[in-house]
């Protein structure tokens, strides 16, 4: 049989009590040249993944991440690129969404205090919300692990927001809403790109009215064909952010191999910021300078607990 010209190495990964665990490679491994990375949830501190940057850079692979929204993941390395906006981004589309769009100007927050995803959200938001005139009522933590958020959601009752910000990941965002329905709070919540998973619909009556901000519409009849030839692979199953942002990721790495003109690694990491793509996630052109996507906007979508779906609200610019 013939091989194909260019050979993939897709790096898999699997979540384990909700944090993302990455498969080890050997060095061997490093003269397969190209990689398409999911993932990247880590904490920018994590053995795995600092091995995994710097192994990108020391062999000369270009690399693209698929939800590594950590900005630290391609900060200083000239072979690692993404499709998907940064966690301050989404800080930002989030006081947008609410403060703009939404028209409210009290809002609390409910976060891991610990956790770095969550921070980079929260700090953001907190910045911009702030600058249209808001005001954070009510802004309680937790620890990861915590099960019981009662005293939080309590004092954030008190405090009378008119929406909760939540930028948390969804199996928080599930127990979180559970309880705050329990003590009364029928609020809104507004959650991330951790918290889009179809999950949630699992406990609809709670989160019925929600809203998450992701890269892209989960609900887009542009996406009908993709959903519809995913789940007939995959015996029904429904797809998942993931599953857009590698598509995406592909069809950036197949632009830049074209662009190349070859499967010299250097060419092919020079030609990703001087390509441009239509993806599930709209059009994807990668920054020179930071390679991050270029004015990438955020979806809104409100999540439908009634009939277990989303439904598209709107996009947010990223600036």
């Amino acid at each position: 049989m013939a091989r194909a010209r260019y050979q993939v190495l897709v790096i898999p990964y699997c979540i384990t009590d909700g944090q993302v665990r990455f498969c080890a490679f050997r060095r061997k491994d490093l003269d397969i040249w190209q990689f398409i990375a999911g993932g990247g949830e880590d904490e920018d501190a994590s053995i795995i993944e600092s091995a995994r940057r710097e192994a990108f850079e020391e062999a000369g692979i270009p690399a693209i991440g698929v939800t590594c929204t950590n900005p630290n993941v391609t900060a200083g390395n000239d072979y690692y690129f993404r499709v998907c906006f940064i966690d301050p981004v989404q800080g930002r589309i989030a006081a947008s969404f609410i403060a703009d769009y939404l028209g409210y100007d009290k809002a609390a927050i409910l976060y891991d205090v610990n956790d770095d995803y969550a921070l980079g959200l929260k700090d953001n938001f907190v910045k911009v919300f702030e600058s249209k005139g808001g005001t954070i009522v009510a802004e309680e933590g937790y620890t990861a692990g915590d099960t019981d958020f009662t005293a939080q959601l309590t004092k954030i009752k008190e405090a009378q927001p008119q929406i909760i910000f939540t930028p948390i990941f969804y199996q928080d965002f599930i127990m979180i809403h559970k309880q705050a329905r329990t003590l009364g709070i029928d609020l809104a919540m507004v959650g991330g790109d951790g918290c889009a998973s179809e999950v949630l619909f699992d406990a609809a009556d709670a989160v019925d009215g929600s809203y998450v901000i992701n890269h892209v519409s989960l609900v887009d009849p542009a996406g009908d064909a993709f959903r519809k030839e995913y789940a007939e692979k995959y015996n029904g199953a429904k797809m998942e952010l993931n599953g857009y942002m590698a598509h995406d990721a592909f069809l950036l790495w197949c632009a830049a191999v074209e662009k190349a003109g070859s499967d010299d690694p250097q060419a092919i990491a020079d030609a990703y910021s001087q390509v441009e793509v239509e993806g599930m996630a709209g059009k994807i052109k990668i920054s020179a300078e930071d390679h991050n996507p270029v004015g990438k906007s955020g979806c809104v979508e409100r999540i439908d607990g009634k009939n277990k779906t989303y439904v598209f609200e709107t996009y947010i610019a990223a600036d």
